[in-house]
């Protein structure tokens, strides 16, 4: 792709964040931050280093730093994308949802369960609303609650998002 648009080209940009986000859904983050990262600098490069398109790979990559244990840059790059989103974006797109969801992984990962509760309730109630409960990203919320109760050593609240889950979970058709 690169040579026949060349290294600057949004549509560059985009498959380098697929490349990334295909990584990462393997559950190779460390994969996934290179990929993430040249496609930042390529919007940066193209004036789309604060556009909305930006804001998904800034999302992916605070997630990938995340599962890396980079706190300190994840929550930068969240804390941008979550600026972007405020200021661009419609409320009802499920990216809010999506970036306040993976900012509550970051209070978790803090051990600030009170306020990563929060953060985490809100986006699994706001993504359900927009994208349903069987979506991917309706599906990876109630995975972040149920890892806070988890951790916060509330197995009733756990339990009852695992319920939740079972629920999400698609149904196999028979042959």
């Amino acid at each position: 792709m690169k040579a026949s648009l060349g290294t600057e080209h949004h549509y560059v940009a985009t498959g380098l964040n697929n490349l990334g986000f295909l990584h990462a859904a393997q559950g190779d983050y460390a994969a996934a931050i290179p990929p993430y990262r040249e496609a930042l600098t390529i919007y940066g490069k193209i004036g789309l280093g604060d556009s909305l398109l930006a804001t998904y790979t800034m999302t992916n990559l605070g997630d990938a730093l995340l599962e890396t244990g980079q706190l300190q840059e994840a929550y930068r790059h969240i804390r941008r994308a979550q600026t972007i989103l405020r200021r661009e974006s419609d409320p009802a797109l499920p990216q809010r949802d999506v970036i306040d969801g993976i900012e509550g992984k970051y209070l978790l990962l803090q051990g600030s369960y009170s306020d990563a509760e929060v953060k985490l309730t809100s986006s699994f109630e706001g993504l359900r609303k927009k994208t349903g409960l069987q979506s991917r990203q309706t599906e990876a919320a109630l995975v972040r609650l149920i890892r806070l109760y988890e951790r916060w050593s509330k197995p009733e609240r756990a339990a009852e998002y695992r319920k939740l889950l079972a629920q999400a979970a698609p149904k196999a058709e028979a042959p």
